[in-house]
């Protein structure tokens, strides 16, 4: 297959019930130079079987089988395979309007391209922007719940291989906002299509389903307090915004996460103190 213009990487696991409305609103995109990665993560249902039906009626799709290893490692088979110049994330129970690609794509000339979408955690975004680069603009779209999430955007695949982005699979709880806010601290500028054209089913903030291991949650905070550290010197974020950030991140997810709010503190304390 020649290279396409945009590489859809969809991983899979047990979503029968919701395959076929994803992949349908693939078929119907208005741009057609693209080519769909599905990454089936051992589902046991019959989403493998779904997944195979539709790459022999088009052959703009393929089907990769594995094992089960999570989102995280489906998703990087899908980047050690990607071939478009554009690199865009859809799950397999969610949909995207017709004008998707098309609208993304022609839109602005950032080296990351976002879009607003419906759903849970929705928040309106009045009017379309493309800009470098900056504190305020990353401020804005940490607060508008356009960077926590690696679906509804268009990455440069580009950046991804010259940087070997890829997705934490020790992650079980934040891996898709780490592997953006780590492609946010090498993209120049980013443009933002107000309009909703990605239609996300699942719930916000949806993490509580997770209980992680000690060793788990320590790792998960090394990991995220790094990623703020280098989002902030690339961006000439303030330091102690930044770390606003990763508190209450952190903080906001102790019912599950950490039992002990002080130790969280107190690393915090210990790591930076603001002058």
């Amino acid at each position: 297959m020649d290279n396409k213009i945009v590489s859809i990487i969809i991983p899979v696991y047990n979503s029968e019930k919701a395959l076929r409305g994803c992949l349908d609103s693939i078929l119907s995109q208005t741009m057609t130079d693209y080519e769909c990665l599905l990454i089936d993560d051992g589902s046991t249902d019959s989403s493998g079987r779904i997944c195979d039906e539709y790459a022999a009626k088009d052959e703009r799709f393929r089907v990769f089988h594995k094992e089960n290893g999570g989102v995280s490692s489906a998703r990087n088979v899908g980047l050690d395979n990607a071939k478009g110049e554009w690199i865009t994330f859809v799950d397999s129970d969610d949909s995207v309007e017709e004008s998707f690609l098309e609208s993304l794509y022609n839109f602005g000339s950032g080296s990351l391209k976002i879009c607003n979408f419906t759903g849970d955690g929705h928040k309106d975004y009045s009017e379309d922007c493309s800009k470098v680069k900056t504190s305020s603009v990353i401020t804005r779209l940490l607060n508008d719940n356009l960077v926590w999430a690696p679906w509804g955007k268009l990455f440069a695949s580009t950046i991804i291989n010259e940087h070997n982005l890829r997705f934490d699979i020790k992650l079980r709880l934040g891996e898709d906002m780490v592997f953006c806010w780590e492609y946010l601290s090498y993209c120049p500028d980013v443009t933002v299509l107000a309009s909703n054209l990605y239609n996300y089913s699942g719930v916000w903030g949806g993490g509580a389903k997770y209980q992680l291991t000690s060793e788990e949650r320590l790792y998960r905070f090394s990991r995220i307090w790094g990623t703020i550290h280098n989002l902030c010197s690339a961006t000439s974020m303030k330091t102690s915004l930044g770390i606003e950030y990763a508190k209450g991140i952190l903080l906001s997810h102790a019912r599950y996460d950490f039992k002990d709010q002080k130790k969280i503190m107190r690393v915090i304390a210990k790591e930076y103190n603001p002058k």
